[in-house]
């Protein structure tokens, strides 16, 4: 379950060689008005990574239910 916060990280790490951390801090500190550090940004995406996972697990687990109730 690790694998999907680390993947968040991974693609954060990823977009901050483009400079994307720069333009979502400052549209967050535009849209609230409270300035963040890249800590809180690196934070958001394994938050992200980590909901992802849990979707897939999920949404995993549903398949396999719908799929036996349709074998029933």
């Amino acid at each position: 379950m690790l694998f999907y916060p680390a993947g968040g990280l991974l693609v954060a790490w990823i977009l901050t060689l483009f400079g994307f951390d720069h333009l979502a801090l400052s549209a967050v500190e535009e849209m609230t008005g409270n300035a963040y550090s890249l800590t809180v940004y690196y934070f958001a995406f394994a938050v992200l990574g980590l909901i992802w996972g849990f979707g897939n697990k999920f949404a995993h687990i549903n398949k396999k239910t719908e799929s036996k109730q349709a074998n029933s």
